[in-house]
């Protein structure tokens, strides 16, 4: 939240970078946590499936944060990046499938039996519409993404024409630029840093 709030108030694009909807989503998106997330703390501090509830909702965070910057420091027209920016998606896409869609379900299911046998019925409406808006929230921003970036750049992706350079272009391009090779991830930081000289 912290990082929306400063580009938004201080990047002179702030509201195209991070636009009004993605503020809402996120802002309920964290909300939607500590409504549920508190009183489990409070009362079942001591329940596994809560913890692990938690860790594979920040160590999933925390990975699809981490790779993300990661990729954007690639240039895709080279060969070689082009499959680490392959390797480090499906790495991710497995991860996100596992902790915030398969397992997260799991430990879902079986957090609502502990809260339906201890007759905490109010936490276990609530939680049904927090694991399901959270669901949602997985699917569309965390899992989808991933698998529509292993798809677009796919090893297919040369024959739709993302990648039209051969080994040896790339290295005299790379020589004639001194040593740097723009990707489509970062020309525009690169256009930014050109106009401010």
């Amino acid at each position: 939240m912290a990082d929306i709030v400063i580009t938004r108030s201080t990047a002179i694009d702030g509201k195209e970078r991070v636009p009004d909807t993605l503020v809402m989503i996120m802002s309920i998106h964290h909300s939607m946590t500590l409504t549920l997330g508190l009183p489990l703390v409070m009362k079942y501090r001591q329940l596994r499936t809560v913890h692990l509830l938690t860790f594979n909702l920040q160590w999933a965070a925390a990975l699809a944060i981490s790779a993300n910057e990661y990729c954007k420091t690639l240039d895709l027209k080279n060969q070689k990046q082009l499959w680490t920016f392959r390797i480090v998606n499906g790495i991710c896409f497995g991860i996100m499938a596992w902790m915030r869609g398969i397992y997260w379900l799991f430990l879902c299911g079986k957090l609502h039996m502990r809260l339906y046998e201890d007759e905490e019925y109010t936490m276990m409406c609530v939680g049904v519409m927090i694991y399901t808006l959270i669901t949602g929230f997985n699917v569309m921003l965390c899992i989808y993404p991933f698998g529509k970036k292993m798809l677009k750049f796919g090893p297919r992706s040369k024959e739709m024409g993302l990648v039209d350079m051969d080994d040896g272009e790339e290295l005299e391009d790379t020589k004639k630029e001194g040593g740097v090779h723009p990707s489509p991830s970062n020309n525009s930081l690169m256009e930014k840093g050109d106009t401010d000289n």
